[in-house]
């Protein structure tokens, strides 16, 4: 299956043209990785999210117990998206393809060089939605956390379930107002 047809069948990309995804691909191309090579290595300098097309990578961080296992990347996932965001960023795990896989590599320069393309626009959605799926788990995870803490320890205010709401609308604004969601989500403020 060509890689071309493999990215144009990611969610991401549902309803986008093929030639909006063939264009996409000229100028971020596929890369493809053997079973054991390395896609980055925690701590190394973070200049590319990645759109995982096919394969499965391990995602492992190191620590002062040695290294642990994190999760697993598949299709259609992005990862080191903090990339795009984040000038001069930093690795959080290292991830390694677990069988042949490809990516799409995706600079700052490629997201944000056609506020209008279609195939662009399709990724800042699904960036917007997954960052606020974390986000809203890691807040749940913590009110659990805090829950079971004793009735001394300091509480967390309840989320807010404004999330999709704020997705919808930031959809409805445009290319500039997903950005802007995105960088105030990873709180960065103004760009």
């Amino acid at each position: 299956m060509s890689s071309i047809f493999q990215l144009a069948t990611l969610p991401q990309f549902r309803g986008v043209p093929l030639a909006s995804v063939q264009d996409l691909a000229r100028r971020a191309p596929v890369r493809s990785f053997e079973a054991g090579e390395v896609l980055f290595r925690q701590g190394e300098p973070a200049d590319t999210a990645w759109l995982v097309v096919s394969g499965c990578f391990l995602a492992r961080v190191e620590g002062e117990g040695g290294s642990r296992e994190v999760g697993r990347c598949w299709p259609g996932e992005i990862v080191g998206e903090a990339a795009l965001f984040l000038p001069a960023g930093r690795r959080s795990a290292t991830l390694e393809a677990v069988e042949a896989a490809s990516c799409l590599g995706l600079t700052p320069a490629v997201v944000d060089g056609d506020a209008e393309h279609p195939a662009l626009i399709a990724i800042e959605a699904w960036l917007l939605r997954s960052m606020a799926h974390r986000l809203r788990s890691t807040s749940q995870a913590m009110q659990r956390g805090w829950s079971a803490a004793p009735e001394s320890a300091s509480r967390a205010p309840e989320p807010e379930d404004a999330g999709d709401e704020e997705e919808r609308a930031a959809l409805r604004r445009g290319p500039g107002s997903r950005r802007a969601l995105l960088r105030e989500l990873l709180g960065l403020g103004r760009p």
